[in-house]
């Protein structure tokens, strides 16, 4: 059953440009094309009090960058903003900062969001591009923030590539993912899922774009499909498919550019519908080539 406050907030963000929300069995998903979009679905999400900002959740992301720069300190975000605190924010002002001040290759976003209190720690999974991850954060409050990155599931679910979430002396990544080390336990650490799509990607070393990174190419059917159903007996996709129903949240960001291009972020947003999400987004391959 969805609640009103669910439908509340599915309903603003389908009033936002660029962003498209989805129901995976009542949870919802939301959609949207540049990774620092994901600051104002957070902050949104605080403000129509989906989430407790006493509460921070922690941020589980596939991506293949850290996006965990340094950046603006709290103290000049509110002096952005011009505000004392963060109740007095906003949203229309809050949603510019976002678009216009932060770097606009979604590079920082992650200690932007630690500093206004709405991101606890931040697990990112299959990150290629990783200087900043295993590394502590402490913001300009003085609170402590975790930067973890693990490898892709396959890895970190195996004993025999001595995975990180079946080693017993890993106790924070797994109480980040509420699991412990055979199954789900009861959530006592909320967490929004996010996916970038760039990472169901892999380099193509031969071509160079400035200093940034090389060119992806995106993965194929196939091999989406041996990641999230050829191993283990499906376990792989049962353990995915209890991470997003134990979510807060899900967000998905296309990130076109880091795909090689819009059409083939859409084919790999069909990839992860079809396979993590029962084709219940709708995203058809055969709609997205006509």
């Amino acid at each position: 059953m969805i609640s009103d406050n669910t439908l509340k907030i599915v309903e603003f963000f389908n009033q936002r440009n660029n962003i498209s929300s989805f129901f995976y069995k009542d949870k919802p998903i939301i959609i949207y094309n540049d990774h620092r979009t994901i600051l104002n679905v957070l902050y949104s999400l605080y403000k129509l009090e989906y989430l407790n900002i006493k509460d921070p959740v922690n941020i589980i992301s596939f991506d293949l960058h850290d996006d965990s720069f340094d950046s603006f300190k709290k103290s000049e975000i509110f002096d952005i903003l011009n505000v004392k605190r963060f109740d007095d924010i906003n949203i229309k002002d809050f949603f510019g900062f976002v678009e216009f001040d932060i770097s606009v290759i979604d590079n920082d976003w992650v200690k932007i969001g630690m500093e206004l209190n709405m991101i606890k720690d931040y697990l990112n999974i299959g990150a290629l591009y990783s200087s900043n991850l295993n590394k502590e954060y402490i913001d300009e409050s003085g609170i402590k923030h975790d930067l973890i990155g693990i490898r892709h599931l396959d890895f970190e679910l195996s004993s025999k590539a001595n995975g990180l979430l079946v080693d017993e002396s890993n106790n924070k990544i797994k109480n980040i993912f509420n699991f412990n080390g055979n199954n789900f336990i009861e959530p006592k650490n909320k967490y929004i899922l996010d996916f970038d799509l760039d990472c169901f990607t892999v380099q193509n070393k031969t071509t160079e774009i400035g200093d940034i990174d090389g060119v992806t190419i995106p993965w194929n059917e196939r091999t989406f499909q041996a990641m999230y159903k050829g191993f283990y007996d499906d376990y792989i996709m049962n353990f995915m498919e209890s991470l997003i129903l134990n979510s807060e949240i899900v967000t998905i960001c296309m990130e076109p550019f880091h795909c090689c291009s819009h059409l083939d972020s859409a084919i790999l947003l069909s990839y992860l519908d079809k396979y993590l999400f029962e084709g219940k987004l709708g995203i058809s391959l055969d709609y997205i080539q006509k």
